[in-house]
């Protein structure tokens, strides 16, 4: 999808892409559930993990490349958009417990595929009306490569490694300890029944709020003072955990740092990037960075598991998730100030100004920024 996405999102119009990731999510929920009549699990793998996880990831992906045009501030309207993502399961956990309880996993599945797919028809009509009938991002040609977009390149290529290593480590940290929410709550002793809806109402929630809270943040400091900050938020409520390995309290604030946390990351990242690379070459820069997003959701719940099997407990686990977000923080402090930008790029249009001074002619930044700026 990271690599997919650029591609469709500067081919496609916006309301395609939104009405056929809609229904293509719907189909993957109906595909998963064969997998209670077949008695098999490879319609789960496939619905849900490669159907409705490619839909998904395609609707967010659009989701944050359309935030700029809200009627808010950058910051603010992509901790928006990006929140109703995790807001969706806490809002429909209920729900899905009380169809679960009244017809079982498959009349669950198949419900939520019927709403999801239908939706499909008022999304496209929705886009439609608001004029979004075009890519919204660009294609670059490659035979073409224009000088200014060579130097960006240079530019972003440290600045796009600096922020992959940022978003793998903090994102690492949090998805050890959300994607084993519910067994880490229950090995405190939490009830079975309190898990069904605690556990999902915790990371969905904290999650919204992070989000919205990480964006809202950006619009009144930089986004490197933010991803600085945001994995630091997490350490003491995981140190906490690891060191109180039966506290119920300790569990659930872990599980709503990782998740605040977790939500941090998803809005500032992208304010970040679109601040580096410009709204032109937005979806192909965030596609690269975002590989560490899937990296982390692979691999950090497996090692969470290999952790508490070798140890019993979560312990060590919260402890390298601890560790990680340090790291993340370090990390973040490598990445470049606005006022270090921007200094550089006065710097270089005088001295642009100055060579075509020295040769009898007249310098015309003709740069995006430069024009816009003009």
């Amino acid at each position: 999808m990271s690599f997919a996405g650029p591609w469709v999102y500067a081919t496609y119009s916006a309301s395609r892409v939104a009405a056929f990731a809609a229904a293509f999510a719907g189909c993957g929920l109906w595909t998963a559930a064969l997998a209670v009549p077949l008695r098999a699990v490879w319609p789960l793998f496939l619905g849900y993990g490669v159907m409705f996880g490619f839909a998904s990831g395609l609707g967010y992906g659009l989701s944050v490349q359309m935030s700029p045009y809200a009627p808010l501030s950058a910051g603010l309207a992509t901790g928006l958009v990006t929140s109703a993502r995790a807001f969706g399961a806490f809002l429909f956990a209920p729900m899905v417990k009380a169809m679960v309880f009244s017809g079982g996993p498959q009349y669950a599945l198949n419900t939520l595929g019927n709403y999801i797919a239908f939706s499909a028809v008022p999304i496209f009509l929705l886009f439609r009306a608001c004029g979004l009938a075009a890519p919204l991002a660009k294609m670059r040609d490659k035979d073409n490569v224009m000088l200014d977009e060579m130097e960006r390149d240079i530019k972003l290529a440290p600045l796009i490694r600096v922020l992959w290593v940022c978003m793998a480590t903090g994102l690492f940290s949090g998805l050890m300890v959300m994607s084993h929410g519910a067994t880490l709550l229950s090995s405190r002793g939490l009830s079975a029944q309190t898990l069904i809806i605690g556990g999902v109402s915790i990371v969905s929630f904290t999650t919204s709020a992070g989000r919205i809270f990480g964006g809202w943040l950006c619009d009144r400091v930089s986004p490197k003072r933010v991803l600085v900050l945001t994995p630091l938020l997490a350490v003491g409520p995981l140190m906490w955990a690891a060191m109180d390995k039966t506290s119920i309290l300790a569990g659930k604030l872990a599980l709503a740092a990782a998740g605040v946390v977790y939500g941090m990351f998803a809005s500032t990242i992208p304010v970040e990037v679109r601040r580096v690379a410009g709204a032109g070459d937005f979806a192909r820069t965030y596609g690269r960075i975002f590989t560490a997003w899937g990296l982390s959701g692979l691999a950090a719940p497996y090692v969470a598991g290999l952790f508490y099997d070798s140890y019993g407990d979560y312990s060590f686990a919260l402890y390298v998730a601890a560790a990680l977000s340090c790291v993340s923080a370090l990390v973040a402090q490598l990445l470049e100030s606005p006022r270090t930008a921007e200094r550089e790029r006065v710097d270089d249009e005088t001295s642009r100004a100055q060579a075509a001074a020295k040769r009898g002619e007249r310098f015309i930044d003709c740069t995006t920024d430069g024009l816009a700026s003009g």
